[in-house]
């Protein structure tokens, strides 16, 4: 098996049909892989506790896709007004079902098994919603003070009737 290393800008990539490495310049790797530029993300999903979750798991597909549902909505719009207090700049988008601030993207994650999931709160599905979130590396302090907002989001201090 061919590997791909990346050495300063020039990546040895091995040819599989006749075994002969070629040079290639970073350029062109992301030319040929049809990115624009390469760019390090991260990405975390985040617990935020709302007690039981009995009708917003039923609003999931089969496959486990982003929750679509009414109390989802109303889940991600009670973070962006919790955000839009925080962040006086007023640079949060807000789409139908994700939150952009900067390169900074939230949205619902309802998967059984997120791999940007931490294994601790894996049990503990059945009492919490969880906000899939990823970032650029030049957002990270951004990120994790965002993160933090949602992690003490505190949807009962809502309406019973919100969720």
């Amino acid at each position: 098996m061919n590997t791909v290393q990346i050495r300063e800008t020039i990546i040895p990539l091995g040819d599989c049909e006749n075994k002969k490495a070629k040079v290639v310049h970073q350029d062109e790797l992301l030319l040929m892989l049809g990115e624009k530029k390469h760019q390090v993300q991260f990405a975390y999903c985040c617990p935020v506790d709302i007690g039981n979750l009995g009708e917003t798991k039923s609003s999931t597909t089969n496959d486990g896709q982003l929750c679509k549902s009414e109390t989802c909505s109303r889940l991600l719009r009670q973070l962006s007004a919790k955000l839009s207090n925080e962040f006086s700049q007023g640079n949060i988008q807000d789409f139908e079902d994700h939150l952009q601030v900067e390169s900074f993207h939230v949205s619902i994650c309802l998967k059984n098994n997120c791999p940007y999931r931490l294994m601790d709160v894996q049990n503990k599905s059945q009492e919490a919603a969880f906000f899939c979130c990823s970032w650029g590396m030049a957002d990270e302090k951004l990120a994790w003070k965002i993160i933090s907002i949602c992690q003490n989001l505190n949807v009962h201090q809502h309406k019973q009737g919100c969720l």
